[in-house]
Order: structure tokens, then C-alpha cells, then sequence
């Protein structure tokens, strides 16, 4: 997916697998839909491109590595509706400035948002 920049995740989607977007390094944007329950570990690990990041209500997990590297991400918020934030899931976000974690999350593993 070396040209991809930006992607629309049909409504039949529920989930995202592990590795599904990952080193897409020109994407630059992606909302992911109130269909989708789960992204999958490395889901978009290295999409350094990615400049917005929507993830609406009735996402309830975000694996592990999920958005490892995704240097270039600025602001993030954690809707309600997750529960879990795996490990290593936002890793090397080096540009984040701003992170919403909404009430609903009760768990955030270790290392979810270190070298951010």
C-alpha cells in the first residue's frame, strides 16, 4: 500500500486484523467507523504518514502495536465506548500533543503511549 492516503472502512467491517494497514506510511487519514469493535495488534503500525485519526463510538478494544510509530499523529481521543488499550498501542507517536481518554476505559496496558 505504498501510494495509499487515504482509505473508507465499509460499514460490513467489525473488525480490523493484526497488520491490516500496516507500514502504509502515506496514509495520512482514517476514521474508523462505529462499526468496527475491534483494531487488531500492528493494525496500522508505521503509517508514519497519518496526520488524522477518528475512532467513533463502539470501538471497545485497541490492541497491542495497534499505532506504533505513527509519528506524524498530533491529537488522539479514546471514545467511551473502549475499554482496553493494549500495550505498545499508540508507541512512538513522537508528535502527539493531545490525548482525550474518554470515561469507559479501564484498562491501559504498559507502554501504551511511551516515546510519545
Amino acid at each position: 500500500c505504498s501510494s495509499l492516503t487515504n482509505f473508507i472502512i465499509p460499514r460490513g467491517i467489525t473488525s480490523i486484523q493484526q497488520s491490516t494497514f500496516e507500514s502504509c506510511s502515506k496514509l495520512q487519514s482514517i476514521t474508523i467507523p462505529g462499526n468496527v469493535k475491534t483494531i487488531g495488534s500492528e493494525a496500522f503500525d508505521g503509517c508514519s504518514g497519518l496526520l488524522t485519526l477518528i475512532i467513533q463510538e463502539n470501538v471497545t478494544t485497541i490492541n497491542n502495536y495497534a499505532f506504533k510509530s505513527c509519528s506524524n499523529l498530533q491529537s488522539l481521543k479514546i471514545p467511551g465506548s473502549c475499554t482496553t488499550i493494549g500495550s505498545y498501542a499508540f508507541q512512538s507517536c513522537s508528535k502527539l500533543k493531545s490525548i482525550t481518554i474518554s470515561e469507559g476505559v479501564r484498562t491501559i496496558n504498559s507502554y501504551a503511549f511511551s516515546s510519545c
